[in-house]
């Protein structure tokens, strides 16, 4: 009776062992499972990724030729010394760090015409959510600067640094006038607003006044 009652614990014991085994046999199992399933979620997630990235990258650029169709522009090339004597001599009544010109050539159109262009821009740019430090007056400037190059193949809309009532980054712009001469033009997105320079005069849009220490055309 003793040796059945121990071959009964024995065998009480192996069956526990038997279901521990399978337990973690299945928990093991379960843990693959659980491993694949989120493979498969990340590699699928990385597919989605790289068509939505695709499909928007190709809608930017069908978008930037709709944009440029628009207008059919016939851009006058200067060069960089004619770019450089024009901006000299038009700003040489500000007290100007420095003058940044970093291509070869210069391409303009008529104001009336940017004014048309810049009015486009603004409509959708201004949907552009304002945040400080990462999308602000500098993001904004360099944002214009870059689409109206990339988009019309206009050079001639650089970025300036100066200060309102504290550092600021706005829009210098040189384009023909009704006369055919060249002229600077400020243009400031986030005020929504320009004007054209005149030599000695104060830089005025809206309420605020600005005064340029830097022209960076690229």
């Amino acid at each position: 009776m003793l040796i059945y009652n121990h071959y009964v614990k024995v065998v009480i014991v192996l069956k526990e062992i038997k279901s521990y085994k399978l337990a973690r046999v299945d928990e093991n199992c379960q843990g693959l499972l659980q491993n694949k399933l989120k493979y498969m979620s990340t590699e699928k997630q990385k597919k989605v990724n790289q068509i939505a990235c695709k499909a928007g990258m190709v809608a930017m650029l069908w978008s930037f030729k709709v944009i440029s169709s628009a207008f059919h522009l016939q851009p006058k090339q200067i060069s960089n010394q004619e770019m450089n004597n024009f901006v000299k001599n038009i700003t040489s009544g500000q007290r100007i760090n420095y003058i940044s010109l970093a291509d070869s050539y210069y391409y303009t159109i008529p104001w009336a015409t940017f004014k048309e262009i810049l009015d486009y821009l603004k409509v959708e740019l201004n949907k552009i959510p304002y945040i400080k430090e990462v999308v602000d007056c500098d993001n904004l400037s360099y944002l214009v600067s870059v689409l109206i190059s990339v988009i019309f193949k206009i050079n001639t809309c650089g970025v300036v640094h100066g200060r309102v009532n504290i550092g600021h980054f706005w829009n210098g712009i040189v384009a023909e006038k009704e006369d055919g001469t060249l002229g600077l033009f400020y243009y400031d997105l986030k005020k929504v607003g320009y004007t054209e320079y005149k030599k000695g005069d104060k830089i005025i849009i809206g309420n605020w006044t600005y005064i340029p220490d830097s022209y960076h055309f690229f």
